[in-house]
């Protein structure tokens, strides 16, 4: 292993709990990766921990997260710590983690929490030049020995160097930016998920008249949360919104929930409002981008870029001709590009990391599946293998199964799309709320169409070489003639967050969906990720059977195995997360089925 090109991250982001920690190494042109709730299965993994000791010593534990990542990546290519040579960490590490590689020879820190961001967006771009966008809930730049936090920056991309032109930093009232912000409307709400918020917004015709405030506002050349909406927490330092004020504005109490009188519609104005305030911001935000710039191009990072309806109107409402969007976006994304920022330092200077699939996960072989198989034996009252599984798979989906989809490597973001699927034919409504129902989300969710490049165009208004849509970050209009075909995945609004597939991206998947195809006439099918609300995506052999065997789910493929079980078993669900475990939240949640009766009725009356 002579001359060996060995960069390993660990993420040592120890101050914010909320963080995706994991591991990435590139081993000369091949790499792996993964992120610590994959290993735990605990949603937003961090394990950088603290404990103070009598004497008032901080102490750092549960270290053990960290090392589970790296064993990951090491063993991925049968190498020891000692093999690495160049170990790169973001802000800060013990001392002790990095002399547990014996025989490294480059220690390199970042620290500058946008420039990771700006350097994964653009180096994994296909741009020559490009403006980069980076909005952070609160990033820091360590200067001098000192903390600087930033909300939103903005860069110019060329191959030799990345050129910080604008940036909004804290000030000395307002430490929220506009992610953050949406967040804090997302779980004020009761949802665990922003994307729900982003979804619910459609079910609103209107936000006029149901806030007397804005959520965001502009101060200068800079955009923030509004501070007269924020209250200072010491014990917590973090700003909220007052949750008094924001009830009192939902009407919702106790007597609303038992009287069965669900304030659904104030809900979904709420929802509409935070969003056309994000939407009308980040608009701003590019066309400052484009004027500063001058480029027609646009990358982009974090986790507000999740925002497929907001991606789609730059594209639409600014001068920018093309977007590139990571598909971790948001900091799961630290890992890969912390390791890309040694790699490009060190070795490659005018190399860029263009990946087609983002697979950085590592595959499991048939004795790994075989092994879980047996274990799980007597819970299954079938499993064979199919010389030909998509042909097989594909007449399943086309009698209405619903079909676990468990392939090669696990893709590395927040969304699923080739290798660990829940997959069924978009023709049925009845399909779409069986899916949500296995998913253990709202009923009127909306789910993503996957469908074949060559027929993209056909049944959305999006363009077919879009590279965002490859990724189902960029929503569509869905055509007219198409709403009535493919029900499943059409949101109230008429559109969809499309997935392009392109055969060379996933031969397998996209042979799946030809055969679906030629049974169907209708080239798409249904996808979304394997796993329920609050749950990480599914990332073993195991873990894709417990969640086989807990839901509603009618067959699990792995691999070429297809399996049935003998019925649901209830035992085998993964523990679910709850963002706001308070007594309203519980009151709530406890009324959900009459929630959606009468959510249904007002469907039904308004629409």
């Amino acid at each position: 292993m002579k001359n060996k090109k060995v960069i390993l991250w660990v993420n040592s982001l120890f101050w914010g709990p909320h963080h995706d920690n994991g591991a990435f190494l590139f081993f000369w042109d091949d790499y792996v990766g993964i992120s610590s709730e994959r290993l735990d299965r605990e949603k937003y993994s961090s394990w950088y921990k603290y404990k103070t000791t009598q004497d008032g010593r901080r102490l750092l534990y549960g270290y053990d997260k960290a090392e589970a990542c790296i064993s990951y990546c090491l063993d991925y290519f049968w190498i020891s710590k000692s093999d690495i040579d160049t170990l790169v960490y973001l802000e800060w590490i013990e001392s002790y983690i990095y002399k547990a590689f014996p025989k490294v020879k480059r220690v390199i820190g970042v620290y500058d929490h946008h420039l990771l961001h700006a350097m994964g967006a653009y180096y994994s771009s296909w741009f020559w030049e490009a403006a980069i966008l980076v909005m952070d809930g609160q990033g820091k730049r360590i200067e001098n020995h000192e903390d600087k936090m930033v909300l939103q920056s903005i860069y110019h991309g060329t191959r030799d160097k990345l050129s910080l032109l604008h940036e909004t930093k804290w000030n000395s009232s307002n430490k929220i930016g506009i992610g953050t912000m949406y967040e804090m409307v997302t779980q004020l709400l009761w949802f665990s998920s922003e994307g729900t918020t982003m979804w619910l917004s459609s079910y609103s015709l209107s936000s006029e008249d149901i806030l007397p405030w804005d959520f965001l506002r502009k101060y200068g050349d800079d955009y923030y949360a509004n501070e007269d909406l924020l209250k200072w927490v010491p014990q917590e330092r973090l700003k909220f919104l007052p949750k008094d004020l924001f009830l009192n504005q939902l009407s919702i109490s106790e007597d609303f929930l038992e009287s069965e009188k669900i304030p659904y519609w104030n809900s979904a104005k709420i929802a509409r409002k935070i969003q056309e305030e994000m939407e009308e911001t980040v608009l701003e935000l590019a066309l400052q981008a484009y004027n500063i710039t001058g480029s027609k191009k646009l990358c982009v990072s974090w986790g507000v870029w999740l925002n497929s309806v907001a991606n789609k109107k730059i594209l639409d409402r600014t001068p920018f001709e093309e977007i590139f969007i990571l598909p971790s976006t948001d900091d799961s994304g630290l890992a890969l590009w912390a390791a890309l920022y040694g790699r490009k330092l060190v070795y490659w200077k005018e190399d860029t990391f263009c990946p087609t699939n983002f697979y950085f996960g590592k595959e499991y072989d048939s004795e790994d599946i075989d092994l879980a198989i047996k274990k799980y034996s007597k819970y299954f009252s079938e499993v064979t293998s199919h010389k030909d599984i998509c042909k097989t798979t594909a007449r399943l989906l086309s009698e209405e199964n619903i079909i676990g989809w468990f392939q090669w490597r696990s893709e590395s973001w927040p969304r699923a799309l080739w290798n660990r699927s829940i997959l069924a034919i978009t023709s049925s409504i009845k399909i779409r709320d069986k899916v949500n129902r296995i998913k253990r989300r709202e009923w009127w969710r909306p789910l993503a169409p996957s469908v074949l490049s060559g027929h993209s165009e056909e049944y959305f208004d999006l363009p077919y070489d879009i590279e965002p849509a490859k990724y189902m970050l960029m929503v569509g209009d869905v055509r007219d003639s198409k709403k009535l075909i493919i029900p499943a995945v059409t949101h109230i609004d008429g559109t969809a967050r499309v997935q392009i597939v392109f055969k060379q991206d996933n031969p397998l998947f996209y042979s799946l969906i030809e055969e679906t195809y030629q049974i169907t006439q209708i080239p798409l099918l249904l996808n979304t990720s394997f796993n329920s609300a609050g749950e990480p995506i599914v990332e073993t052999p195991e873990e894709a059977i417990k969640m086989f065997l807990s839901s509603e789910l009618d067959f699990l493929v792995l691999k070429n195995t297809l399996i049935k079980k003998k019925k649901v078993f209830s035992e085998f669900s993964f523990l679910q997360s709850i963002l706001l475990n308070d007594k309203l939240y519980s009151s709530w949640k406890k009324e959900i089925s009459q929630y959606e009766k009468f959510l249904k009725k007002d469907l039904n009356n308004k629409w």
